[in-house]
């Protein structure tokens, strides 16, 4: 089965991690899908493509990160962090050659891949990080990120990635395999809130501004 998915600009290619450690495209057009990589020992948790520089980052549950090239669809670069899986992942939308990663143990790691070594790394929850994604808008460009109890957590890139923001959740059921536990476009963010329900909140300073009851 697929475990993660990301869709091309142009809405044509959907790419696919599969569990069993493949990675495919599927051709919308065509209905035709190609693998494109066998790599990791272990399921695929998640996968992240930097148009910028046209990498693909794949994450396992074998512990390892993996770093390709779509140009060539070989590996370039590869991170471990010794007793922690990593769990997301995401590009920096920018010429910052940095990728995000959400772990296990609730921490978030930064890697410079020019490095390749990790340039920061925080533990603001010991919940496992479910969602990760780089907000950039003039002036409040950053990370946000979910874990395991709904915690939101903002880290500004200008105080280089510190903690600016964290809004807890007082009551948070985590949500169903393949459905997604936060979804940002600026300038707002929607949370998973339950099986018929889904909170909006204000981005960057994460404020809550309602809640959306489905049925």
């Amino acid at each position: 089965p697929v475990t993660s998915m990301d869709v091309s600009p142009d809405a044509l290619q959907v790419l696919c991690c599969a569990s069993d450690g493949s990675v495919g495209l599927l051709d919308v057009s065509s209905q035709s899908y190609a693998d494109l990589l066998r790599s990791h020992g272990d399921d695929i948790s998640d996968a992240a493509v930097s148009l910028f520089f046209d990498e693909l980052a794949t994450a396992s549950m074998d512990g390892v990160i993996k770093i390709w090239s779509l140009q060539t669809l070989m590996q370039t670069h590869e991170f471990t962090v010794a007793e922690d899986v990593p769990r997301v992942v995401a590009f920096h939308p920018g010429s910052r050659h940095l990728l995000a990663t959400g772990f296990s143990s609730g921490c978030l790691r930064i890697f410079d891949v020019d490095g390749p070594a990790m340039l920061c790394e925080f533990r603001q929850s010991t919940e496992t990080i479910l969602s990760i994604s780089f907000l950039t808008d003039e002036g409040s460009a950053g990370i946000i990120t979910c874990d395991a109890a709904g915690t939101l957590v903002f880290h500004e890139e200008a105080q280089d990635f510190q903690v600016a923001r964290c809004v807890p959740q007082t009551s948070f059921l985590p949500p169903p395999s393949g459905c997604d536990v936060v979804a940002c476009c600026w300038p707002r963010l929607v949370q998973y809130a339950g099986q018929r329900g889904a909170a909006l909140l204000s981005l960057p300073g994460l404020a809550p501004e309602q809640r959306i009851v489905i049925g």
